[in-house]
Parts: structure tokens; sequence; C-alpha cells
């Protein structure tokens, strides 16, 4: 891939992703690109299929195809690139910006190389996570997490609850703050064009983690008190057919439409009553760090039933914007679920209420707008 902007009068950021760019992380191009002034630019070790991204601002070092897994495999572990870091030093970064612990370890050589401030962005399972129970790649990785604590320069927590677990994990306290990432509220908003419909809509990978089982739970005591709804369930995962079995079993009103894009979803939050996502903490430690569905679903205008559960009670404020369950109690959810399902009014104010949250708290150009700020008020000289 081939940029230079180093003509260019805006100031350069560049962006670290070992792998250029997974659908799953649309988070970190929405951030990236909604800079004010800041110009961003990408590198990372290979392209995977995944988002678009625009190619002149694409920085990685080729390489012949037969050692291109075995040389990413040594980046990984540490090992320099100078042909990266040389076509990165015209760009005269003000700053390279890694997302998850992981990617900041990995990006160390490169901060180290272009002599310029690494920034690190942990999210949720990077930090959680328990390190035994990490596949040994990891495992083998983490063993340079305190030089990334040593050298990194700046470290962002996607919420107060993250902040907490990186201060335990060892991170610096004077070195870490929290930033909400943020939802851009003009691209999800309601078009007016579709009618509600009983629907409780969940959104997520069908992992442990997602609650999705403590959903159908919750929705088969919906069943037996004879409410009328459907459970609409977007996503993949490993507990796919166990989720539909489980359905099937309760004779649940369940679909499962897979993986969905962008403007799929939206359409499915138009029609759905209630959003939920019923979090908890899954084996070693995972746990969820904010949750940026819950706030796409509340600039939908859709009122939430969750958990009180990692960072969600930071995106979803409890008996104002939904209801925020114990984490791992159907019962309680069904209670929730069915509050919204039958009361049409207060599920107008909440979802009125939650998109108003959105806007205030956690707008993405506002967002944007302050992590420019930290940039250059931390490292411009």
């Amino acid at each position: 891939m081939k940029g230079d902007n180093s003509m260019t009068t805006r100031r350069n950021i560049v962006f670290f992703r070992a792998e250029l760019l997974r659908y799953s992380e649309t988070f970190i191009r929405e951030q990236a690109e909604g800079l004010p002034t800041l110009q961003a630019n990408y590198t990372g070790f290979r392209r995977v299929p995944g988002l678009d991204l625009p190619e002149d601002r694409v920085y990685l070092a080729p390489y012949p195809k037969p050692f291109d897994k075995p040389v990413h495999i040594l980046h990984k572990l540490g090992l320099p690139h100078p042909r990266l870091a040389h076509k990165l030093a015209p760009l005269r970064p003000l700053a390279l910006h890694a997302h998850f612990e992981e990617g900041g370890i990995h990006a160390l050589y490169l901060a180290r190389a272009l002599r310029v401030p690494l920034v690190t962005t942990c999210h949720g399972f990077d930090v959680t996570v328990e390190n035994a129970h990490r596949p040994w790649k990891e495992r083998l990785c983490l063993g340079r997490l305190g030089q990334l604590h040593r050298e990194g320069s700046l470290f962002l927590a996607v919420s107060r609850f993250i902040q907490k677990k990186m201060i335990e994990r060892g991170y610096p306290q004077e070195k870490v703050r929290v930033h909400y990432i943020g939802v851009d509220p003009t691209k999800f908003q309601l078009s007016g064009l579709v009618e509600k419909e009983p629907i409780i809509l969940f959104v997520g990978r069908l992992v442990g983690k997602k609650g999705a089982d403590d959903l159908l739970a919750a929705a088969a005591l919906l069943k037996e008190q004879g409410v009328s709804f459907q459970v609409v369930l977007i996503g993949q995962g490993p507990l796919e057919e166990s989720l539909r079995q489980q359905a099937a079993a309760m004779k649940i009103p369940a679909q499962f439409p897979g993986k969905q894009t962008p403007e799929e979803i939206k359409m499915w939050m138009e029609r759905a009553s209630v959003f939920c996502v019923p979090s908890k903490e899954a084996l070693h430690g995972d746990s969820e760090g904010f949750g940026m569905v819950f706030g796409e679903a509340q600039a939908m205008k859709l009122p939430v039933v969750s958990t009180r559960h990692g960072g969600i009670p930071e995106a979803v404020e409890d008996t104002v914007t939904g209801f925020l369950a114990q984490e791992g109690n159907p019962k309680e959810l069904a209670t929730f679920l069915r509050r919204l399902l039958e009361d049409s009014t207060l599920a107008r104010q909440m979802g009125e209420k939650g998109r108003e949250r959105v806007v205030t708290h956690f707008d993405l150009h506002k967002q944007c707008a302050e992590l420019e700020k930290i940039y250059l008020e931390t490292f411009a000289k």
C-alpha cells in the first residue's frame, strides 16, 4: 500500500492494528476518520478481509508471499521492520495510536523506531481475561507487558470500569485516562418510516459473555405469562447451535438471522421495541468494557434491558434510558422486558432519554474532538 502525506499541511496521526481492519472494528475507523484537523493514517502487519480504508493512507511493509506468515509471527514477537518505519518517517506523526493491549505491545518497536509517543486504547477482554487462560501466542506476547507500561506514553480506557481493571493490571495510574469512543447520532437515527413491533432485539457475538442464554430463559418466562413477543438474535458465534436448541426446546418465538450489515441492524432497531444484551462475566474473567452497541441502540431511541455488569452502567442509565438487572438473573430480565413491552409510553420516554444521553455524552464528533485535544495538549511541541 502506498501513501504520501509528507507534504500535507495537516499533522498526522498513525493508527496501528496488527491486522487492518476487521469488520467488527468499525469503531477504530470511525474514531480515526472523525478527527477534526489531524490526518489519520493506518499501519499494521497485513490487510485482512474487512473494512474499506483510504488506500493512500495505508502503510504496510510488503515482503515476498512465502515469508508472509513467518515474518508476521516475528513482528508479533517484537522484531522491528525497518522498511515500515522508513515508509512512515516522512509523515512525522504526532503519535502512534494502537488499539487493544496486544496491539500496544506489537507497536512498541515501531514507536521506538519512529521516536514518537505511543498511545494504547484498552477495550475489554484484553485487560479482563486472566493471562493463564489465553492462547500461548498471546501469553508469549504478554511477556513484554511491563515494557509497554514503562514505554507507553498514554493509555486510554473505554470506560471507568476498564480504567480500574488497567490499574489493577499494573498500568501506571498517572498515564491512564478514560475516553469514550462514541457513536455517530447522525448515522443512528430513526427514519420514522417503520412501525414498532413487539420484538426483543439482541445484537452481538453468540458467546457466553453476551448472555443470550439468559435472554432466552427470560423469554421462556414471558411466554409462560402469555406476553406477545418475538426474540431476534443477530450475530454469529460458537454458541449459536446450542442457543437454537434452547429456543426450540422452550418453544420460544426466536429468529437467528446471523451476521447482518450495519444498515440491516439499523432496520431491526427501528422495528424492535426493546434492546436486550444481558452481558455477564464469562469464563476466566472476560467482561464487557462498555458496549458500543448500547450507544447505537439508544441513539435509535430503543429502551435497553441489560445488566449491572462491566462498563454497561456507564453506557445505560438505569431506570432512565433502560433497566439494568443483576447479571445471570433471567427472572429480573423478564420483569423489565414485560414492563417495556406492555407500556409503550414508558418505552418511548426511555427511548427519548437514551438518544438525549448519547447526544450529550457519547456523540462521536464531540469525542473525536476531545481525542484530538488530548493528542495536541499531551504531545504537540
